[in-house]
């Protein structure tokens, strides 16, 4: 009898352990087969797998640059037909014409290059981060004149970009805004 009733425990506890170890060894990793490029961290909500990109990086695996949509398809220099529009007051608007520049940056491959801001002059090239479908720079020095506030946000098509910043000189500080059209 002793026996018998060790080989009912043993089994039971066999079969215990079997239970067990049945609901635990299939739970599915759905993280396994994901790898997040250029740093970016891996997400697990219980239902989904996702990448969380670093600044600069975007896509599904943040394996693309975000800078990309800013130059042409093989990555080189891309020209702009831009007209910035500047309020002076009393009803006064000023309007400036002319092309901007934005190639990639040498010393930041999240980075670009952009020439000939608000129509200040080709001689002045500013370093600024992409991140997404937008470029930030808090202030830059165009020769007497000081921009801040320096934002630039890119369609979805890759062919228009819309700009605003504040520009300070003796006369004072205006908000301009502006709408670039890929050439």
């Amino acid at each position: 009898m002793k026996n018998l009733f060790s080989i009912k425990n043993f089994a039971t506890a066999v079969l215990a352990l079997g239970f067990v170890f049945s609901f635990t060894s299939c739970e599915e990793d759905l993280c396994k087969d994901v790898t997040c490029a250029t740093g970016g961290t891996l997400t697990d909500n219980g239902t989904t797998c996702t990448c969380v990109c670093g600044d600069g990086y975007e896509g599904t695996d943040c394996a693309t640059l975000s800078r990309t949509k800013f130059l042409s398809a093989s990555g080189a220099e891309t020209t702009w037909d831009a007209i910035d529009i500047c309020p002076l007051g009393g009803g006064v608007i000023d309007t400036f014409a002319f092309d901007a520049k934005i190639q990639p940056s040498g010393s930041s491959e999240i980075s670009v290059l952009v020439n000939n801001f608000g129509g200040f002059g080709t001689q002045y090239t500013f370093t600024v981060p992409v991140d997404g479908d937008r470029f930030d720079l808090s202030t830059f020095d165009f020769g007497g004149v000081t921009v801040t506030n320096i934002s630039g946000r890119i369609n979805a098509a890759g062919t228009v970009i819309t700009v605003t910043y504040s520009s300070t000189d003796a006369n004072g500080t205006i908000s301009c805004s502006g709408t670039w059209n890929l050439r």
